[in-house]
């Protein structure tokens, strides 16, 4: 099944182990903006911070256990298989200043299992977890939807064995076609040039008021072949918003969108789950082959979003990622994202 949540399945499968796939405005590859290619796609899977994976598990699911340690069992997986596995440990926001950042992940075990470990982090919330961040460096033929794997848990009652499958997942990020805001506005045109407007904090995009208008196409996942036609889908049914983010937190913009396109609505639930604030729209369109005629929109109050979580809102250049991200699941949620800088007045 495409979906990581799908129900008759349930969810325990996937849960716990994510993907992320992160461009800045001169690297975003997008089916509909300028086409794309299987070499760009690998050529981002692959890549040094574009493309990783996230094991995220709380412990307060094994109750009656207390859980002292936890590794991954990839067998042949080119990315994590014992010796030869080409992840390299990229942790999370909550690692350890002692994490080995940038080296094999399968050299990192510290439970004297052989295996690559996961490590027990804290949260900004004061939860534990057990937690990884690692970036496979490898190419869409080696890395694959349905890979499988073992998560194991040593605990006080013993060994606890989570098989964990890889779900389909962003193979292309959304991206802005077009942008607004007050009496200031612009399109992009791809495969943008290093250092045009909006590629990084010296060279951001000039806002003409606090709040910012965009236009953007969907992100991608790779046809099924012999089931679909092309090379490309549009992804459907997914959650938007616009994060902003800090070395070690993400703000989400809930209550402040509007003008949004017919098939975006805004979605409802607990005012206090993190995901909700972060990806605050629902998009009701199923997946569809790729078509640069559809595109989703909305107006987000950036000044207004930053004051709300106790930011500088006026004179400040920040980096806004326009996020996709799948269906929340116990731990987090897949995402594809592209990072645009713009500069208040």
């Amino acid at each position: 099944m495409l979906d990581a949540n799908d129900p008759t399945a349930g969810n325990e499968t996937s849960s716990g182990l994510f993907t992320t796939l992160r461009t800045g405005l001169a690297n975003s590859v997008n089916a509909n903006a300028a086409g794309a290619t299987r070499a760009q796609i690998d050529a981002l899977v692959s890549g040094d911070g574009t493309f990783g994976l996230a094991f995220y598990v709380d412990p307060a699911q094994f109750r009656g256990s207390t859980i002292t340690s936890g590794h991954v069992e990839c067998g042949a997986l080119a990315y994590c298989g014992i010796p030869d596995g080409t992840a390299v440990i990229s942790g999370m926001a909550e690692s350890s200043a002692d994490l080995p950042r940038g080296e094999r992940w399968v050299t990192y075990s510290p439970d004297g299992s052989g295996y690559p470990n996961l490590e027990r982090i804290t949260g900004w919330d004061g939860r534990t977890s057990f937690a990884m961040g690692v970036q496979p460096r490898v190419g869409t033929d080696r890395i694959r939807p349905g890979d499988l794997m073992d998560v194991v848990f040593k605990s006080s009652t013993g060994t606890i064995r989570r098989p964990t499958t890889l779900a389909p997942y962003f193979v292309t990020v959304p991206a802005v076609s077009a942008w607004s805001s007050g009496a200031a506005a612009g399109t992009v045109t791809y495969p943008v040039a290093p250092g045009a407007p909006g590629t990084s904090q010296g060279s951001p995009i000039v806002l003409g008021g606090g709040s910012l208008s965009l236009t953007f196409w969907r992100p991608q996942r790779l046809s099924v072949p012999g089931a679909e036609t092309g090379d490309f889908r549009d992804l459907g049914h997914l959650n938007y918003g616009v994060v902003v983010a800090t070395t070690t937190r993400e703000y989400g913009c809930r209550g402040h969108y509007s003008d949004l396109s017919p098939s975006l609505t805004k979605r409802s639930g607990d005012p206090s789950d993190p995901a909700l604030s972060m990806f605050a729209l629902k998009d009701a369109a199923a997946d569809a082959p790729a078509d640069p005629a559809n595109t989703l929109s909305f107006t987000v109050d950036l000044a207004g979003c930053l004051a709300a979580n106790g930011q500088p809102s006026t004179g400040v250049t920040v980096d806004v990622q326009l996020t996709a991200a799948g269906e929340d699941r116990p731990g987090g949620n897949d995402r594809g994202t592209q990072t645009i800088s713009v500069r208040l007045p």
